[in-house]
C-alpha cells in the first residue's frame, strides 16, 4: 500500500452512474455556486453524536442487492493499464479512480454471478488489488485517494486538492470488498472492509483528519462525497456510502454499523424533500442546487433501493412521485 499504507424502476444500469459521475467531473456546466443560499447560512456539520430512527433492516438476497441488476451488462472501457485495471482519463491524464474501479468491479461480479467463471473471480481480485495498492492508511481507517484536484461545479473556492477522500468511493469499495470476502471467505478480504468501514465512522465533529462523514447541528449524521468545510450534502453519493455501510452490517453483524446505517437512513428520509422539485429535475446537492437529469433517475433508483433495504413505503412514495416529477421530460 502507498503511504501510510433488483431491480430498479426504470432499469437503471451502473454504466448510468458511471457516466453520470464523468459528467460531474468534468463536463458540468458552472453554476450560480450558492444559488439563493448563502454559504454562512449551511450547516458545517461539527456535531459528535447521531440521532436515528428504529428501521427494520432487510437482509436481502444476492440477486436484490444494491448494484445488482437484472440486464448485467457489462460496457468495456476505453483505457486499461497493463494488468486490465480501468483507467479513468481526467484533462488528458490516466488516473487509478476509485469509483470507475469500483462500478466496474460491479460489472464483473455481474458476469460471475451469472456464469460462476473463475476468471472473472480472478480478474476480480486483480481489481481489489489495485485498489490496495493505491490505498493510503490513516491510522486503522484505510482510505482510496483521488490524484487530481477538483473543483466542483466550476465553482470558485470549491476545490478539492489531491489526494481527497469521498465517501461515495469508501462505500463502493467497502461493498465490493465484502462481497469480495462472500466469494472468497478470504480473511483478507474481511480485513480490509473492517479498515474501510473505519473511515466511515471517523467524524468531522470528533477531529478526525481526513474525514468523509460529519454529523450536522440537529444531529443528522451525513456521509460526504465532497468533503469541505461546509459540506454539499449531495444525494447520490450519500446514498452509494449507505449501501457499504449496509453491506458491511448484513456481512457482520456489527452493532454501530447497525445505528449508523439507521442514521444515514434517517437522514435521507428526514431531507428529501429539500431534494425535490414538483414538475421539475431534483436537485443534486444542497449547497449548489444543481439539477441533472442523469442524477434524477439515480435518485429515482436509489429511492426505491432504500425502500427495499427498510421496507418503508415512504421511499417508495417519494421515489414514485421523483418519477413523475421528470414523466414529460422523457
Amino acid at each position: 500500500m502507498k503511504r501510510l499504507l433488483t431491480k430498479s424502476i426504470n432499469q437503471i444500469s451502473i454504466i448510468i452512474f458511471f457516466i453520470a459521475f464523468i459528467s460531474s467531473c468534468d463536463n458540468s456546466p458552472a453554476v450560480d455556486c450558492f444559488n439563493e443560499w448563502e454559504p454562512k447560512s449551511l450547516d458545517s456539520c461539527n456535531h459528535t453524536s447521531f440521532i436515528y430512527d428504529d428501521f427494520t433492516i432487510k437482509i436481502l438476497d444476492k440477486d436484490s442487492l444494491p448494484y445488482i441488476i437484472d440486464a448485467r451488462e457489462f460496457k468495456p472501457r476505453d483505457v486499461y493499464d497493463k494488468d486490465s485495471v480501468p483507467l479513468f482519463v481526467f484533462h488528458e491524464k490516466s488516473y487509478y479512480h476509485p469509483i470507475s474501479i469500483a462500478q466496474y468491479s460491479f460489472e464483473v461480479f455481474n458476469l460471475y454471478y451469472t456464469s460462476g467463471d473463475p476468471d472473472h473471480l480472478s480478474y476480480l481480485q486483480t481489481l481489489g488489488n489495485k485498489l490496495i495498492e493505491e490505498a493510503h492508511l490513516i491510522d486503522s481507517a484505510l482510505y482510496f485517494p483521488y490524484h487530481f484536484d477538483f473543483t466542483l461545479h466550476k465553482c470558485p473556492n470549491e476545490t478539492l486538492v489531491s489526494p481527497w477522500y469521498s465517501a461515495m468511493a469508501q462505500g463502493q469499495v467497502l461493498s465490493l470488498f465484502c462481497r469480495l470476502y462472500e466469494a472468497t471467505r478470504d480473511s483478507l478480504y474481511l480485513a480490509y472492509s473492517d479498515m474501510i468501514y473505519e473511515s466511515l465512522i471517523r467524524t468531522k465533529g470528533d477531529g478526525f483528519i481526513p474525514w468523509v462523514t460529519c454529523i450536522d447541528s440537529s444531529e443528522y449524521l451525513w456521509f460526504e462525497e465532497y468533503p469541505r468545510e461546509l459540506p454539499a450534502y449531495t444525494l447520490n453519493g450519500m446514498i452509494f456510502a449507505i449501501y457499504g455501510i449496509y453491506d458491511y452490517y448484513r456481512l457482520t453483524d456489527n452493532i454501530y454499523a447497525l445505528e449508523v446505517l439507521k442514521a444515514a437512513i434517517t437522514t435521507v428520509k428526514t431531507h428529501i424533500h429539500l431534494y425535490r422539485n414538483e414538475e421539475d429535475i431534483s436537485y443534486y446537492c444542497l449547497k449548489h442546487k444543481l439539477k441533472n437529469l442523469d442524477y434524477h433517475n439515480i435518485h429515482i433508483h436509489q429511492l426505491h433501493m432504500l425502500f427495499e433495504i427498510t421496507g418503508d413505503s415512504y421511499f417508495e412514495e417519494m421515489s414514485l412521485k421523483f418519477t413523475e416529477d421528470t414523466k414529460k421530460m422523457e
